[in-house]
């Protein structure tokens, strides 16, 4: 399962590493002091404001393994994959699609 991150108020990153738990990951300001700190999600929330979960995105994901796997295993099906990728980004109307 992976990891979901979350934002506190103040930009930093946080990891949940277990059910409930989170490890502060990134300090928006670049520096150290505190990363690797746990607490519960509950305790995040009440010391620095409401959390948003960082949503990967899964469409770069999707064209960076489609590419990835054509370099590898496809040769030669470079303008169709692009075909392929553009319709993974812009949905197939050449508008993006919600999700």
């Amino acid at each position: 399962m992976p990891e979901r991150k979350f934002l506190d108020c103040d930009g930093d990153t946080w990891t949940e590493h277990e059910p409930g738990m989170l490890r502060l990951t990134e300090r928006a300001d670049g520096s150290a002091m505190c990363v690797g700190s746990k607490a519960s999600i509950e305790d995040v929330r009440d010391i620095h404001g409401p959390l948003t979960e960082v949503r990967p995105d899964v469409r770069a994901q999707v064209v960076a393994d489609l590419r990835a796997k054509a370099a590898r295993d496809w040769p030669g099906i470079g303008v169709f994959l692009e075909d392929i990728i553009g319709v993974v980004l812009g949905g197939v109307d050449g508008e993006p699609v919600e999700g």
